[in-house]
């Protein structure tokens, strides 16, 4: 047991120290020349005033934009009845190509009455979306309805011959319009007052 004595392993992490900086000290015996350091007294840090609290400042509320006024439910036909009517005219038209190409023939069999039925269903879908949107009228849903109604009941008796041809372009759209406007009449007058009783 002499001078030599290995070092024991420590269990401290180094990171970038040098083997001399790692190695244990040797503990230096205090003797009476060796007075143990002292540190001096930090100086107390003073309380920094508190800061003011802050105030939120609310930002002025901006007058949002006054609600646009619907159009007008002649306006508001008019449009949809001619937007429906082309969709109308269109989608059956489609459908009557496409017919031919898959059966050879122009008639569609036993598909053409769902198809003729789905058509009609997307266009009182597409005329209820347009009425709410162009002039807020609650039951719109329910004025599409009856309007492709009778635009369906009037081009089934009387307008056939014409339907397949470009007139149908014109006829139609023409029989939506009054069909939007005679739906308005009737359920403003007639259906909604009997809701409110």
């Amino acid at each position: 047991m002499g001078s030599d004595e290995e070092p024991q392993p420590s269990l401290e992490i180094s990171f970038g120290r040098s083997k001399a900086a790692r190695a244990p000290k040797a503990a230096a015996e205090p003797g009476p020349e060796s007075a143990p350091e002292k540190k001096p007294p930090r100086p107390e840090k003073q309380a920094r005033p508190a800061k003011p609290a802050k105030v939120r400042h609310e930002k002025p509320v901006r007058d949002a934009r006054p609600p646009r006024e619907p159009y007008g439910i002649v306006l508001t036909s008019v449009i949809a009845g001619i937007v429906v009517g082309v969709a109308l005219v269109g989608a059956g038209a489609g459908a009557l190509r496409g017919c031919a190409s898959v059966r050879g023939t122009s008639s569609c069999g036993g598909a053409g009455l769902p198809l003729l039925a789905l058509i009609l269903a997307g266009g009182v879908i597409l005329g209820g979306v347009l009425l709410r949107m162009l002039s807020q009228t609650p039951s719109a849903m329910s004025i599409s309805f009856l309007a492709l109604a009778f635009v369906a009941v009037v081009s089934c008796l009387a307008l056939l011959d014409v339907l397949d041809g470009w007139e149908a372009f014109v006829i139609v759209p023409a029989l939506s319009v009054v069909g939007y406007l005679g739906a308005h009449l009737v359920t403003t007058r007639y259906i909604e007052p009997l809701n409110r009783t």
